[in-house]
């Protein structure tokens, strides 16, 4: 099973608890639902999207599959500080996933264009240089910042994952 969210709309000033958002997901490529939070730090909240052709029994047996899916995937361990704990994967820690994800690219796609941005495997920490990334710089930048990888010079998919691996 496919899952995307797209056309995320988020809004930082509402966010208290919990991102306020809205954003289509769609399942093996066809919308499926609207999934939306308040930011209040209630639970998610789903609806049909529009362009969805299924009926409302379908509709429901498509989301209860979707539920099912997370369901059957193995506990996965976090950490608060020093307190670890275990949960089990589901739509709506799948979602803010997402919209973390999305966050985290609007923030570096907009460090990128004014910064060189350096990951520093040593202590999995993000630094910056304000200066304008250039490619043919890419040696001086390496040379100067030993031990360091320039996330400029990734695919952008690569730097991400770098980036995000930090928060």
């Amino acid at each position: 099973m496919k899952l995307e969210l797209k056309a995320i709309k988020h809004s930082a000033f509402a966010s208290q608890e919990t991102h306020c958002y809205n954003a289509a997901l769609f399942v093996d490529g066809k919308p499926l639902t609207i999934v939306s939070n308040q930011g209040h730090g209630g639970c998610d909240d789903d609806y049909q999207h529009p362009k969805c052709k299924l009926t409302n029994e379908e509709y429901r047996a498509k989301m209860m599959e979707v539920c099912n899916h997370f369901k059957a995937m193995p506990e996965v361990e976090h950490q608060s500080g020093t307190y670890k704990f275990m949960s089990q994967p589901s739509l709506e820690i799948w979602c803010g996933d997402q919209v973390n994800r999305f966050l985290s690219s609007k923030d570096l796609k907009r460090m990128m264009k004014t910064k060189v941005v350096l990951h520093c495997t040593a202590d999995n920490e993000i630094y910056t240089i304000k200066r304008v990334y250039r490619p043919v710089n890419l040696p001086q930048i390496k040379q100067a910042n030993n031990g360091h990888t320039v996330l400029n010079s990734l695919d952008f998919e690569a730097a991400l994952e770098l980036f995000t691996s930090k928060k």
